[in-house]
């Protein structure tokens, strides 16, 4: 399935986020439970794009996984800010309860994040 991309520069972006998240899990008729958790996991991801104090719109990339389990999976590219230190390690300890996986890879200023919420 097509990915969404939910541009974040502030909270204001996560909140409207939430509601495309919403709408794609309400479609399918997931839980309730699953439905606060991606939620809180994209609240998390917001959390921690903020936290690296970019001026720039970070987009993510929010996929419907259907093939062989479902949920939700997000992704982006965050560029650090030389002022990224304990913040960015709170939110990120904050995504890592969140979601079900979480894969980060730094690259030079870069941090490639892949977070992934199961339904079952």
């Amino acid at each position: 399935m097509a990915a969404t991309i939910i541009p974040i520069q502030g909270t204001f972006d996560i909140a409207i986020g939430r509601n495309t998240l919403r709408t794609k899990i309400v479609a399918r008729r997931w839980a309730p439970k699953f439905n606060a958790r991606a939620a809180a996991a994209l609240t998390a991801l917001g959390e921690l794009i903020l936290s690296a104090e970019t001026s720039r719109i970070v987009p993510v990339r929010m996929r419907v996984l259907e093939e062989e389990a479902a949920g939700i999976e997000f992704s982006c590219d965050i560029r650090l800010n030389n002022s990224s230190g304990d913040r960015f390690d709170e939110a990120q300890a904050r995504l890592d309860r969140a979601t079900d996986e979480l894969d980060m890879v730094s690259g030079g200023s870069t941090v490639r994040v892949i977070a992934r919420i199961w339904v079952a």
